[in-house]
């Protein structure tokens, strides 16, 4: 009678395989990534903004004047946002979607939510808004994806 192979071999062969395709692929995913990054921006641990495949990711956005209310903060780093979003080909219309930290979201939920309606007007991406710690007196930090 012929002897068949326990399952652990034909298990291993196929894991081991799984692995080496999965390998092969971050190798050519890795050679073929085109990231335009913003230009000009010395940051030390984040870019301003990335470009891949046709989207746009931006770093958190504060405002320019931390001692602001958070509706003044929000305009400011709305508008921070936009300028962000026009350098890298893009713009509000074409927002997929929106991260909003505040720090204290019972608060400031509402003073947020006047300035930022205002601002998209009636194209809406998803959102998320979390409560965090923020710092340096900072009320609000967005951060954003869009199509480029």
């Amino acid at each position: 009678m012929p002897k068949t192979l326990s399952p652990r071999p034909q298990l291993a062969t196929a894991l081991a395989a799984a692995l080496v395709g999965v390998f092969c692929e971050r190798v050519r995913v890795r050679r073929s990534l085109r990231i335009t990054r913003a230009p000009g921006f010395k940051a030390w641990r984040m870019s301003k903004w990335i470009k891949h495949n046709g989207r746009v990711e931006t770093q958190g956005l504060v405002g320019t004047d931390n001692n602001g209310t958070v509706g003044e903060q929000t305009a400011q780093a709305l508008e921070r946002l936009g300028a962000i979003l026009d350098e890298a080909g893009s713009s509000k219309n074409q927002l997929l979607s929106v991260t909003i930290y505040l720090k204290d979201l019972d608060r400031d939920f509402e003073g947020m939510n006047a300035v930022y309606d205002a601002w998209l007007g009636d194209e809406k991406p998803t959102r998320a808004c979390v409560q965090t710690k923020l710092g340096h007196g900072w009320l609000v930090e967005i951060r954003a994806n869009a199509a480029a």
